[in-house]
């Protein structure tokens, strides 16, 4: 199955006989998600891949880069991937609260900190390039907008 958003032509495999889900690297390892913030190309479509694969009935969960999860682990890690993507959403918005806008660097900094626990660097190329995807996103979602080269909530 099209199981875009951390590239745009990513694929995920599915046995809805046994509940397995070959993810490839539509899931990143959340093993590290206390210390990256994980790369997302297209916000949009890998919301869409999120809720499609949380509508699955998954008992085993064999990603590219970690290592495979069975029964509640399974669907736990599914849980997990869902949560952060609305959290670090939630944080951009409160970010653009709380100002009369920011740059890109600036946010993506910002949201480094306060997702990433102990983290007092500047976020990565890949981390800024996850925050831009999910800008895009919430300005398609009207939620956000880009104005001089600032980002300011809608």
């Amino acid at each position: 199955m099209h199981t875009p958003g951390h590239q745009h032509g990513g694929i995920s495999l599915y046995d809805p006989e046994n509940g397995a889900l070959f993810s490839g690297d539509a899931l990143t390892p959340t093993i590290t998600f206390d210390a990256w913030l994980g790369y997302v190309v297209d916000a949009r479509s890998y919301w869409e891949t999120l809720q499609t694969i949380s509508r699955l009935n998954v008992e085993a969960l064999l990603p590219a880069h970690e290592s495979i999860r069975l029964g509640g682990d399974a669907q736990a890690e599914v849980e997990r991937h869902v949560d952060r993507f609305k959290r670090v959403a939630s944080e951009i918005l409160s970010i653009l609260g709380s100002g009369d806008g920011l740059y890109l660097n600036e946010i993506a900094d910002t949201v480094v900190h306060r997702v990433l626990f102990g983290r007092s660097d500047e976020a990565t190329f890949t981390e800024v390039a996850t925050v831009h995807s999910h800008l895009q996103k919430l300005i398609y979602d009207g939620k956000a907008r880009l104005e001089k080269g600032k980002y300011l909530i809608q």
